[in-house]
């Protein structure tokens, strides 16, 4: 990725290398996979995408389509913190 600003740079290729990898399938990990996990990966990805908007509204629509499913009080709770912030952006 090419940009003036290497931090954009950065976060971008990281973004991109881990959470825009297979449509966003590390959201829908193995439902074996631990929750706390699961929820640390919404969390870590809003502070990855929160300075672009395009990525936030990519993670909003993708946090929509997992709020259709049964989630545990802790992915619950993940899910309408982050949805705050993301709509606190005031982006949409």
């Amino acid at each position: 990725m090419l940009d003036d600003d290497r931090l954009v740079a950065v976060n971008a290729l990281w973004t991109f290398t881990h959470f825009a990898v297979d449509d966003n399938v590390w959201l829908f990990a193995d439902p074996k996979s631990p929750y706390a996990i699961r929820a640390q990966c919404i969390k870590l990805a809003y502070e990855q995408m929160r300075y672009w908007p395009e990525l936030l509204d990519e993670l909003r629509q993708t946090l929509e389509m997992i709020s259709s499913e049964p989630l545990s009080p802790g992915l619950r709770s993940a899910w309408k913190q982050v949805m705050k912030k993301i709509l606190s952006c005031n982006v949409y």
